[in-house]
């Protein structure tokens, strides 16, 4: 009886092919398991297959009505990346390659040159002061400053959204007082500038410093009792920094008023005690060039609807006919480009012909 009990329990081993169909079974259920715990990534990949679908279809709807224009194209597409859609304004987004869509990249930047000016020692440089002077006190007391920052590390062509030059009071005399920033016109050595001169060997056209007549920003200051931040906005300058449209001197700090008063600001330099905490600083937010939409979107509505094409295709997850999320321009090669704005999981998604 044993003997029988042992030949109907006996069982031979896997064989080869038995064992790669029960791999193969368990490769397809990882597969399943790892679909249904990331069912995000696969609901993207979906999002940015309608997204590629989109653009050729705004790129070939573009070139029919070209070819039925005489080689002209919808008017509104040249040079400047545009968003594509009704909205007057609101439209400037970060468009970048890798589906980048943001406000912008925050940049904090500290002094690269400072030096104050006075009046009273109008040869002695200061430098290596650990302070930057503001005094208002005419006709032979006045003390100004200096401070510039290196801008290379912005892009050309980046545009700026904001820009706030902030100065740490270090002491003062305790009233109120208008602080001005003013745009320098000249170029200026931070070892060999003073109330005379500029640079060794070139004096200032005017003493004191050359700077354009129009203060760039004012902060009204008041002593509370505590030293503090003060902070000037100079997107202005910074963008015409960036553009080139005005060169890079930095800017000079006085008193808006300057009179009779001794209401002094002083302010930390770059060359204080401790630099990494109340040195100035320019904070910068900007957006990179080429990826940028214009503020107002470019309605193709009239000019491609019914004829090339149904509706304006509009982006799965942010379109709007108000703003699509798609861009497009032509580029001074004549080439047409169109890009989705949010495109998803760090892809490019454009086409250019």
């Amino acid at each position: 009886m044993s003997a029988i009990l042992t030949t109907m329990y006996r069982r031979p081993a896997f064989t080869l092919i038995e064992l790669l169909v029960v791999i193969a079974i368990i490769g397809s259920l990882s597969m399943i398991v790892i679909t249904a715990i990331n069912p995000s990534r696969q609901l993207a990949q979906a999002r940015n297959a309608q997204r590629q679908a989109h653009i050729h279809a705004i790129a070939n709807a573009v070139e029919q009505y070209s070819i039925g224009s005489g080689g002209h194209l919808p008017s509104g597409i040249d040079t400047s990346l545009r968003m594509v859609g009704t909205a007057a304004s609101g439209c400037s987004v970060n468009c970048g390659t890798g589906g980048q869509v943001s406000t912008g990249v925050l940049l904090t930047l500290y002094a690269s040159a400072d030096t104050s000016l006075w009046q009273a020692n109008a040869t002695t440089n200061y430098g290596t002061n650990a302070q930057l002077w503001e005094y208002p006190w005419t006709p032979s007391w006045t003390r100004r400053g200096l401070v510039q920052f290196d801008l290379s590390v912005i892009p050309t062509g980046a545009m700026i959204s904001s820009a706030s030059l902030d100065l740490r009071e270090a002491t003062t005399y305790g009233s109120t007082r208008t602080i001005a920033l003013h745009r320098v016109t000249r170029s200026w050595v931070e070892s060999e500038a003073t109330w005379n001169r500029a640079v060794t060997g070139t004096n200032w056209t005017t003493v004191g410093g050359d700077f354009s007549s129009t203060a760039t920003a004012t902060a009204s200051l008041s002593w509370d009792g505590i030293l503090g931040w003060n902070s000037w906005n100079v997107a202005t300058d910074v963008q015409a920094f960036v553009n080139g449209t005005q060169q890079n001197y930095g800017w000079l700090i006085k008193d808006n008023s300057e009179d009779s008063s001794q209401a002094y600001w002083f302010f930390h330099s770059k060359d204080e005690a401790d630099p990494n905490e109340y040195r100035p600083r320019l904070i910068v937010t900007y957006t990179p060039a080429g990826g940028t939409t214009a503020a107002a979107c470019l309605n193709l509505t009239p000019p491609l609807t019914d004829t090339y094409l149904p509706t304006i295709p509009e982006d799965p997850s942010l379109g709007s006919p108000a703003k699509t999320y798609y861009a497009i321009m032509e580029d001074s090669r004549s080439r047409l480009t169109v890009r989705a704005c949010s495109a998803e999981l760090g892809e490019t998604i454009e086409v250019s012909r």
